[in-house]
């Protein structure tokens, strides 16, 4: 499989369960969430993790959302 850069926005157990099954399959993933214990949970297990207001465009700008 290639490798793929994949953003999950909102990390509720839909988005923790899917971030993490990516990750286990080798792909990159950006999680993003903005609840900072949510995002200490997986940070170990994704590419990059980052809290904050996931309708904020500037903020999936600096996250690396445009890079998906």
């Amino acid at each position: 499989m290639k490798t793929q850069i994949i953003g999950v926005l909102g990390l509720g157990i839909f988005g923790q369960t899917i971030a993490t099954e990516l990750s286990s399959f080798g792909q990159d993933v950006i999680a993003l969430d903005n609840n900072a214990t949510t995002i200490d949970s997986l940070a170990d297990q994704v590419t990059k993790a980052a809290v904050g207001d996931i309708t904020d465009i500037e903020f999936l700008r600096s996250a690396g959302i445009d890079t998906c």
